[in-house]
């Protein structure tokens, strides 16, 4: 129970929300719902409220968006639908009238942000920031805005994206024949009451309770988000093109691989969990940070639980690693047979059940004498090993790769 909470209100329309302060949508919310296509009903009566509100001038109040401000941002415990619908309205505006008030209003929209992952955060900057020069005629506006070259075909897999497509597509339909659709928009005549909750922070327990129908990210968007955020305050990219930042290739070329090779049950998101967990165990080895206590527990935990895997175990090193091992095997696969590549000697029991990264990313390690449910830390092992050749070798599998892992092997096993 949250006692003595202090807060204050006031009555708001969207744009001026925006200019008192940045709108991020939390990590921990839930994706967007209004645009789901089960939400049709709720959506047509929302968007029909607010055009006959403009058409007839009257003025609508939208209940109550309040949450807290953490680190100078608003973010709203609830509101998020409301928020989010009338963020693609704004921007819908600032494209049909076409002038230089529709930039302003773009400027303004460069302040909301979803964070519950990147795709959406990088979605929602692209459209407002790229756009489209008119409204087609003879086709969806969603269909214009997904023929766009600055439009990840990997997007349409982000609920929350393709929710906010659909409920572009309701916009145009309801909204088009409105004239001075940016000067209505712009009055006072939809509006909220905003209420700031002061001296508290928006806790996990507190959205999971209001957001209990709705779905909670998953572990490794939990990660990918917090990783993020990790990444930009330390500046690990500092200077590289955004096409081969993190935030592009997670939600692209690797997302893509994990995809095409490693779904199970239509997700990749354990796959990509046991991945990354690999790593950090493979590099706190490596780098040897911290105590040796400290490195035997942490190992121990990812092993018996890789969705505990976090941000702060990785550094800038392991970080690099990790990118770099993403290139190297996806690329790998693409040029080679790897997946299907079978070693001309026994493995004994440390065999996997396929290639070494199926059996690091699957939880099926039933050719296994020693552990069924994942890698061993021997098998990850011989991964490290065979991912330290692969990267120094273009070319991928070969002789002199079937010298090398032969040579781990034995090493391996007369230490295990």
């Amino acid at each position: 129970m949250i006692n003595s909470q202090n807060y204050t209100g006031r009555i708001l329309n969207f744009l001026d929300l925006l200019k008192d302060y940045e709108v991020q949508i939390p990590i921990i919310q839930r994706d967007y719902a209004q645009g789901r296509e089960s939400q049709k009903e709720i959506r047509h009566n929302f968007l029909n409220a607010l055009h006959s509100c403009l058409i007839n001038s009257d003025p609508i109040k939208l209940d109550f968006i309040y949450g807290s401000i953490i680190d100078g941002k608003f973010q709203p415990l609830d509101g998020q639908q409301r928020l989010t619908t009338l963020f693609l309205l704004h921007w819908y505006a600032s494209i049909k009238d076409g002038n230089s008030a529709g930039k302003d209003i773009r400027d303004l929209l460069t302040r909301f942000s979803y964070e519950t992952r990147i795709s959406s955060r990088e979605f929602c900057k692209a459209l407002v920031e790229e756009s489209i020069q008119e409204i087609p005629n003879n086709q969806k506006l969603s269909e214009a805005i997904i023929d766009k070259n600055w439009f990840y075909l990997s997007w349409v897999r982000d609920p929350t994206i393709e929710a906010m497509l659909r409920t572009i597509d309701a916009i145009h339909e309801i909204f088009f024949a409105l004239e001075n659709l940016y000067e209505k928009i712009s009055s006072n005549l939809i509006e909220f009451y905003f209420v700031e909750l002061e001296n508290m922070g928006l806790t996990d327990d507190l959205y999971i309770k209001m957001n209990a129908r709705g779905k909670l990210l998953t572990p490794f968007e939990n990660f990918k988000a917090g990783f993020q955020k990790r990444i930009d305050e330390e500046n690990w990219e500092e200077g590289l093109p955004l096409s081969e930042c993190f935030s592009t290739k997670i939600d692209n070329d690797w997302t893509d691989f994990f995809w095409d090779h490693f779904r199970k049950e239509d997700t990749i998101d354990a796959a990509q969990t046991r991945f990354v967990s690999a790593i950090a165990m493979i590099m706190h080895s490596v780098e040897r940070l911290n105590s040796t206590e400290s490195r035997i527990e942490l190992l121990n935990q990812l092993q018996e639980d890789p969705t505990q895997v976090r941000p702060n175990h990785y550094s800038q090193r392991s970080f690099k690693y990790l990118t770099s091992t993403f290139n190297a095997y996806s690329e790998k696969v693409i040029l080679t047979n790897y997946l299907s590549l079978k070693l001309p000697f026994p493995m004994w029991r440390h065999a996997p059940k396929s290639s070494l990264l199926s059996m690091i990313v699957y939880d099926d390690n039933s050719s296994s004498t020693v552990q069924r449910d994942s890698a061993t830390y021997t098998q990850k092992v011989l991964f490290f090993a065979e991912s330290v050749f692969f990267k120094k070798n273009e070319h991928g599998p070969n002789d002199i790769y079937q010298d090398w892992m032969r040579v781990i092997r034995n090493i391996v096993s007369r230490a295990a």
